[in-house]
């Protein structure tokens, strides 16, 4: 019985210097397997008591190991997956805005993935935080574009459009209030 009880208080004392050495590790470490203090690793931080060392959340990223905290998406850019080093640029036609934007609720969080452009906007390279609407005489058809299509001879189109008007005779562009035409 006296070794049943020398026992249990071997392993309590065993588990309370674990604890304690835990506790002692600072903000941005965490206790391996051997109860050495190590820091986080990229990717992951590791608040407050210094007990486990967490992933960053997708939408955020940390490039450097001992970190407390994790960053932010950028505008244009995403992490899909949880324990990111570094984020990734939208590709041209697509784009994702501020994280306030997407989440007011909670602005810490980032873009997880990046949207397409609507049809009358295009973004013409990578990186891009909005898109921009097509000029007039181009269009936008389809949703994703990068790049604007050149209204065809005979038709005509307004700012932001995804098609082009056909044009009647003598008629060369379109207006806020309709064909600007030549008088003959």
């Amino acid at each position: 019985m006296k070794r049943i009880f020398m026992s249990c208080l071997l392993f309590l004392s065993l588990l309370g210097a674990s604890e304690m050495a835990a506790a002692a590790c600072p903000s941005g470490s965490a206790p391996n397997a051997a109860g050495v203090c190590t820091a986080c690793p990229a990717g992951y931080f590791g608040k407050d008591s210094g007990t486990i060392c967490q992933p960053c959340p997708a939408g955020t990223w940390q490039r450097n190991p001992g970190q407390t905290n994790c960053s932010t998406t950028d505008p244009g850019a995403y992490v899909p997956t949880p324990a990111a080093t570094s984020q990734i640029a939208c590709a041209a036609g697509t784009y994702s805005a501020s994280p306030s934007v997407f989440f007011p609720q909670n602005p810490n969080n980032g873009a997880v993935s990046c949207t397409a452009c609507p049809a009358g906007s295009i973004a013409k390279g990578t990186g891009s935080a909005r898109c921009s609407p097509t000029d007039p005489g181009y269009y936008a058809a389809n949703t994703g574009m990068s790049a604007a299509v050149m209204c065809p001879n005979g038709h005509a189109s307004i700012t932001g459009s995804s098609s082009c008007t056909k044009m009647a005779p003598g008629c060369y562009a379109l207006a806020a209030n309709g064909a600007v035409c030549v008088n003959n």
